[in-house]
């Protein structure tokens, strides 16, 4: 199975989603799916035959069979298709927030790698699309459970921050790049952000340094 690849794209579906994406007229949802959009036609045009993609929502109604609030699986880990592409539009965003922490929906995510894929050799990369806007429970030691989960299965993490900036230091630029850590314009003084945003640096930060 050397060579194959397997991605789990976590799409943040909270309220302020719904707002719009710097001084465009698109949703930061759209930009979210736009982004989907352009991974999996990516995969359908390169390695449709090799790289498999699933789609979990966060921030929405879940899954009567996942007890974990405001998650649901959209699209199991599988080959894309066009369908997906066309799949991507019944995407929208809740009508309320949802009492869901980030961690819990890569805490899923990473059950679903090692559910899926046991022992096979697969590289396996979780893509989580946010605004950091939700609320963020997560403690100290939970991101270190996380960060520690994340290691001992291999699975790498890349963020795209949604219209805020991911505060990275500088000693840091170059692993930066392999945790496609992507900053956009539009950074806002709100506490539920800076709470979330910190998190997401914290387990990446710690993420690097067990590697090492």
């Amino acid at each position: 199975m050397a060579g194959k690849e397997g991605t789990i794209i976590i799409l943040d579906c909270n309220k302020s989603m719904a707002d719009k994406y710097l001084n465009t007229d698109m949703t930061k949802l759209d930009f979210g799916k736009e982004s989907i959009h352009h991974l999996i036609r990516q995969k359908l045009l390169f390695t449709a035959k090799k790289d498999q993609v699933g789609i979990i929502l966060k921030g929405c109604q879940p899954d009567e069979e996942e007890e974990r609030e405001g998650i649901h699986i959209f699209k199991e880990l599988d080959f894309p298709s066009i369908n997906l592409l066309n799949e991507l539009n019944d995407i929208t965003v809740s009508d309320n927030n949802q009492n869901c922490d980030i961690f819990d929906s890569i805490d899923v995510a990473i059950d679903t790698f090692v559910d899926t894929y046991k022992k096979l050799k697969w590289a396996k990369k979780i893509l989580l699309i946010t605004d950091g806007e939700a609320e963020c429970k997560a403690t100290a030691s939970r991101i270190e459970k996380i960060a520690d989960k994340l290691n001992e299965n291999d699975i790498k993490v890349n963020i795209i921050a949604v219209d805020f900036f991911s505060e990275l230091d500088e000693d840091d630029e170059e692993e930066s790049e392999e945790y496609d850590v992507k900053m956009k314009e539009g950074d806002k003084e709100s506490s539920n952000q800076i709470d979330t945003k910190n998190a997401l640096k914290k387990l990446v930060d710690k993420k690097k340094k067990k590697e090492w």
